[in-house]
């Protein structure tokens, strides 16, 4: 019988630790992924001299991925690591030299900014533009 309330008692405390490491797993590969984007759209505008349109409106990433594989140190994905689109936003042409890709974070919404004061909070928004992470854990 104690044995069976010390088991008890480790699967109480391990499964909520197995969860956070799981999402902060999946939250640093998407910062990963985010900073892949931001590499092949820094090279896209480097050679091309503009980036790949866009809407002003975000719209998903994979709209643009055919343009960038050439610019791509590895592959792009475009899903993040919760298998929710990463989107794109920048302004329509003819020269838009500004961009954001963006992840909604565990939830798939794009609303509020993860920070390192909040990067447990996994369902905030994980988002580099022109190069800079403006929202990101670290």
């Amino acid at each position: 019988m104690i044995v069976l309330v010390i088991i008890g008692l480790l699967i109480a405390i391990l499964i909520p630790n197995l969860l956070d490491a799981t999402h902060r797993a999946k939250q640093r590969a998407t910062v990963g992924e985010i900073r892949a984007w931001g590499n092949a759209l820094g090279s896209y505008m480097a050679e091309v001299g503009t980036l790949p349109p866009g809407t002003g409106l975000p719209i998903a990433a994979s709209t643009i991925h055919t343009q960038l594989v050439p610019y791509a140190i590895g592959a792009l994905h475009d899903l993040d690591a919760w298998k929710f689109n990463l989107s794109y936003i920048a302004l329509p042409l003819p020269t838009p030299t500004s961009y954001t890709v963006i992840s909604g974070g565990k939830n798939g919404s794009i609303d509020i900014c993860v920070s390192p004061s909040s990067w447990f909070n996994y369902e905030e928004d994980i988002a580099i533009s022109d190069g800079l992470f403006v929202c990101s854990p670290s």
